[in-house]
């Protein structure tokens, strides 16, 4: 199972993201594949933002079934930043909501 767990709170937001979805086997699992473009999605979007100058990653941690984004923002740039984040959210949830025994989430906290 693939585990998004999202902790928001005021100009900071963390993502971590583990497990393997298990719908196939490796290589032809199809859950995994999009928990994999979401993320990759995610760090390109931020990697961006950052550059820009609009926020600032605090932590962030990978592995070949581990995440984590902590992501900083201001006031300035909440609104770009955190859609962002919910675009990429939304795809989760949709996974979610599809796949519910392969895909997990937790939000704590409202962005």
């Amino acid at each position: 199972m693939t585990e998004l767990s999202i902790v928001a709170e005021e100009g900071e937001v963390q993502l971590s993201v583990s497990g393997h979805a298990g719908f196939k086997k490796a290589g032809d699992d199809i859950v995994c594949a999009a928990c994999s473009v979401l993320c990759e999605t995610l760090d390109a979007a931020v990697e961006q933002m950052m550059k820009e100058k609009k926020c600032e990653v605090r932590q962030k941690q990978e592995s070949e079934a581990f995440r984590i984004f902590r992501i900083t923002y201001t006031a300035d740039y909440k609104t770009e930043v955190l859609t962002a984040i919910k675009t990429v959210v939304l795809g989760f949830l949709l996974l979610g909501y599809t796949y519910p025994e392969y895909v997990k989430i937790s939000i704590v906290g409202d962005m």
